[in-house]
């Protein structure tokens, strides 16, 4: 019973202490390293573990999806839809084709996206905490200030 729990733990974990964009980068590495796996069930032929690391991937991608806040996020929200949309419908074709073509094409285009999301994370680490200067060069004090971007 203890075994089940641990991924939550470890999620719920992450979520309280790892950086969002960072978060999203992990999610991608997640599902590029299920469907490298199920690549490799799909050439042992080993079909339930392929049905199973499939089913996995798309539920994060559908969890990624589900993320999106169309309003805010603009027209990047509504391509990112889309593009999740097309990964999960794919990730569904693999499963009646047993296609590793597919699956390269998918593993290609997530490892794309994960770079970009990685830029984005790199970002935003450094603005996210940035001390002031306890004194600065005009003389003035700056006082030990932690600024949010």
């Amino acid at each position: 019973m203890a075994n089940t729990k641990k991924p939550y733990v470890a999620y719920a974990t992450a979520h309280h202490t790892v950086n969002k964009t960072r978060q999203v980068v992990m999610l991608y590495a997640g599902v590029i390293k299920l469907i490298r796996q199920a690549k490799e069930a799909i050439a042992e032929k080993r079909i339930q573990d392929r049905y199973n690391l499939l089913e996995k991937a798309s539920t994060i991608i559908l969890g990624l999806q589900s993320a999106l806040d169309l309003e805010k996020g603009g027209k990047v929200a509504k391509s990112l839809q889309k593009f999740y949309t097309s990964v999960d419908l794919r990730l569904l074709s693999i499963q009646s084709s047993n296609d590793v073509k597919v699956c390269d094409q998918l593993i290609s285009e997530l490892e794309a996206m994960q770079e970009a999301w990685e830029d984005v994370d790199a970002e935003t680490s450094t603005q996210e905490s940035v001390p002031l200067p306890k004194s600065r060069p005009d003389g003035g004090d700056g006082g030990n200030v932690q600024v949010s971007v």
